[in-house]
This record gives C-alpha cells, structure tokens and sequence, in this order.
C-alpha cells in the first residue's frame, strides 16, 4: 500500500492509463511536471491520463487506522526460508485403525 516514488502510504492514490501503475495524486502530478514522463513505465506526459484508483483509495482507508500514530508503514523483514514439512498423516477417524508406518519390503527379482 505504499507509493513506489514517495515510498509512503499512497494518499489520494491514482493510475496511470499507460501502464497501469498506481501512485499518490501528488507524487504522479510533480513526476510528470518535472520530468514529463511516466515513473512506472517512462511514457511521455501526452499519451497517459491519472484516474482516481478507488479500490486502492479504499484499501488504504481501512489500514490507516491500524498503522502506528506516525502514520508510517512499519518495514517488516522477510522471513528466512523454511524447510519443507514432512508429511504429516491425520489423525484416524474414530473407529479407525490407525495405520503404523513400515519400511519398505525389498523388492524380490
């Protein structure tokens, strides 16, 4: 829920009709009066239009009151990869006899 230019929560978040990007409203106004280009996919000034992203506007709306006072998305590190789990079998349903696992027999030519 963050803006790739400002890096912040989006405020008034929009997207760019060339390559379907979303931005804060203020960060994508100031990027193309300055550098008169598209930040997601470098489109000139005249071939995109900004349209008000409201699926995200609304995301952003029910996460705001979750984030810390600052306002600021905390970073959160990744997670180390985990192992795979080994296979875990059910437990029996009742009445069920429960199987016990054996090594496998050799196979006889």
């Amino acid at each position: 829920l963050t803006c790739p230019i400002c890096g912040e929560l989006f405020s008034s978040a929009v997207i760019a009709s060339c390559c379907g990007e979303s931005f804060c409203d203020g960060c994508a106004q100031h990027q193309l009066e300055t550098e008169g280009r598209c930040f997601g996919c470098a489109s000139p000034k005249a071939k995109l239009t900004l349209h008000p992203n409201r699926q995200l506007r609304q995301a952003v709306g029910k996460a705001r009151p979750h984030l810390p006072e600052d306002g600021k998305v905390p970073v959160v590190a990744a997670r180390p990869p985990q192992s795979p789990r080994r296979f875990q079998a059910a437990p029996p349903r009742s009445g069920a006899v429960p199987r016990v696992p054996t090594e496998p027999r050799p196979v006889k030519p």
